[in-house]
C-alpha cells in the first residue's frame, strides 16, 4: 500500500504564499465584517511573524483592510474622522478603526442586539424580562 505524504512548503514557498495572501486580501461573498477583520489580522500575523517576515506601516494595513471592506464614501469619512481623514498610522489607531468598523458592520449587517436595533426597539423589549 502506497502512502501519500502531504509535502510541507519550503520556507520561501510559505513566505511567498503569506505575502500573496495579504497583498491580494479581499472580502469573501457573504463574509461578515467581524469575520473579515479576524481573517485579515490572522493573515497579517502570518505575513509578519508567522512565516514571511513581511510587515508594513499601519497605513498600509489600514488601506488593505478598508479596500477589502468595500466601504462607501460616507462610511470611509466616518471611520477616518478620528485620524482627521488620514489612514491610521499607529497600532492603537488601527485597532480603534477596526472596532469602529465592527460596530458599523453590526449595524449594516443587522446583527442581533446592535446599537441601532436597541435604539429602535420599544422600551422593555431590548432585554428579556424574566418573571
Amino acid at each position: 500500500m502506497e502512502e501519500h505524504k502531504v509535502a510541507c512548503p519550503l520556507g520561501e514557498e510559505a513566505r511567498i504564499q503569506a505575502m500573496s495572501e495579504i497583498m491580494s486580501f479581499h472580502r469573501h461573498g457573504n463574509e461578515t465584517t467581524d469575520a473579515l477583520i479576524q481573517r485579515f489580522k490572522m493573515l497579517k500575523w502570518r505575513a509578519a511573524q508567522g512565516h514571511a517576515g513581511i510587515s508594513m506601516a499601519w497605513e498600509g494595513y489600514s488601506w488593505l483592510l478598508l479596500k477589502a471592506a468595500g466601504l462607501n464614501q460616507n462610511t470611509l469619512i466616518q471611520l477616518l474622522q478620528p485620524t482627521m481623514g488620514s489612514m491610521p498610522n499607529t497600532e492603537p489607531q488601527f485597532e480603534a478603526m477596526c472596532m469602529a468598523l465592527r460596530r458599523l458592520g453590526h449595524i449594516y449587517e443587522n446583527s442581533p442586539h446592535n446599537l441601532a436595533h436597541a435604539l429602535h426597539t420599544p422600551p422593555g423589549r431590548i432585554f428579556p424580562v424574566f418573571d
